[in-house]
């Protein structure tokens, strides 16, 4: 007789664009350099990612690329992240000292807009990583004219440096708040549950599978 089966585990996939509403991939990458398309939302949670083509050799250095909304930019350029958010003709740069450097050549970047913060997220070794993160100080993002004429778009500094994007909802990762105890460091998972459990180290806050918390040994 089988013994009872009990849940020890409850795992859904990290995306960043939940539900995508345009995606785009390019037999020809080389005649691309940018695109753009309408993302009219209901709610400020929304994400663009793009797919890069990486070095076409060992020591060629990366072309840069930007993620786009409406006054947000995530922008990589020779391995570094940073967010500009530009209001009228001000603009602003907003980098992180510790977390904005990639450690190898990534392969997607994405910028996400979760209520007012807006986050730049590399994809590297697997898992994706939170570079950089802005908490707004205006509230025109839930304003429901701005929501409806969303655009989203990529750019890059070379022709066939993004082999494909999409963009749409926001999905299901971002990052954790630190919580210490059992040894360890306890990582909760904010957002009403939505979002992946995430480690944060010198390497930036790593976004894994979901779970209630995470514990990483010390």
């Amino acid at each position: 007789m089988l013994p009872r089966f009990a849940i020890v585990a409850r795992h859904r996939p990290v995306e960043i664009v939940g539900t995508p509403l345009v995606a785009e991939r390019y037999d020809d990458p080389r005649a691309q350099q940018s695109s753009t398309a309408a993302l009219p939302l209901l709610a400020p949670f929304a994400a663009v990612e793009s797919v890069a083509r990486g070095p076409r050799r060992r020591h060629h250095r990366e072309p840069g690329r930007t993620g786009r909304l409406p006054g947000f930019s995530a922008v990589l350029d020779q391995g570094r992240v940073r967010i500009t958010i530009r209001s009228g003709a001000a603009e602003t740069v907003h980098r992180s000292r510790r977390h904005g450097r990639t450690r190898r050549s990534p392969g997607r970047l994405a910028l996400a807009l979760t209520g007012t913060h807006v986050s730049a997220l590399t994809f590297e070794a697997g898992s994706w990583v939170l570079r950089a993160r802005v908490d707004l100080a205006g509230g025109h993002v839930r304003s429901p004219e701005w929501l409806a004429g969303l655009t989203a778009s990529w750019s890059s500094a070379e022709p066939g440096a993004v082999t494909a994007w999409r963009a749409g909802t926001f999905g299901q990762a971002g990052a954790a708040r630190h919580q210490a105890g059992d040894g360890g460091r306890r990582l909760g998972v904010p957002h009403r549950g939505r979002v992946g459990a995430a480690v944060g180290d010198q390497r930036g806050t790593r976004v894994l599978r979901h779970g209630t918390h995470l514990v990483v040994d010390s």
